[in-house]
């Protein structure tokens, strides 16, 4: 498995995963969370959590977190948030802010939408959208830093016909002030 395999978060669309899969992975940050958010769409009248990260949109059931989805900001092609009529069996609540996200990922075509059980979501809803932004600037940067890393549990992960010359122990890692052991290409 190529570390390329291994990090799916930001190009996938998953459902109902493990909770382990929900925790973010090395380079990926919660920039914002918001409880009481319901996914209008597929899962109505149960309330949940909704997280975005530099990498994805994470909702998750508050009683049962196997009921949860993971939308990769490299699948989202529109994002907005707009005002709309909240009403349950009987009588309207009133207006909601929602989120709607509409999201390619192979062939298929997928809409979400949240809408918080708050009367606004403002600040949840623009971060999300200023996130996508951030994501599609961002996309050389995110390969060199998600895709290409050398190290993966504490292993070097080498590319292929790569192979260890020679390993030179005590050097130093300035920037974290470690020794650390480091591998050299010397003829």
């Amino acid at each position: 498995m190529t570390l390329a395999d291994r990090t799916w978060q930001d190009r996938e669309i998953r459902f109902d995963i493990s909770v382990l899969s929900l925790k973010p992975i090395d380079g990926e940050t919660i920039i914002c969370r918001r409880s009481r958010v319901e996914d209008s769409k597929g899962n109505t009248s149960i309330s949940g959590v909704l997280m975005v990260t530099n990498l994805r949109i994470i909702w998750h059931s508050e009683k049962n977190t196997r009921s949860n989805i993971s939308i990769g900001n490299g699948c989202v092609k529109v994002i907005t948030s707009s005002m709309a009529e909240r009403k349950n069996r009987e009588t309207a609540l009133g207006m909601n802010e929602v989120l709607y996200i509409v999201c390619r990922y192979g062939e298929a075509k997928f809409e979400f939408i949240f809408s918080s059980q708050y009367q606004t979501a403002t600040e949840i809803y623009q971060i999300a959208q200023e996130t996508m932004s951030m994501y599609s600037r961002t996309s050389i940067l995110r390969q060199v830093r998600l895709r290409s890393s050398s190290i993966f549990t504490d292993s070097l992960v080498l590319a292929s016909n790569e192979e260890i010359i020679c390993f030179v122990e005590g050097t130093w890692n300035v920037t974290a002030e470690q020794v650390l052991t480091f591998l050299s290409s010397s003829q």
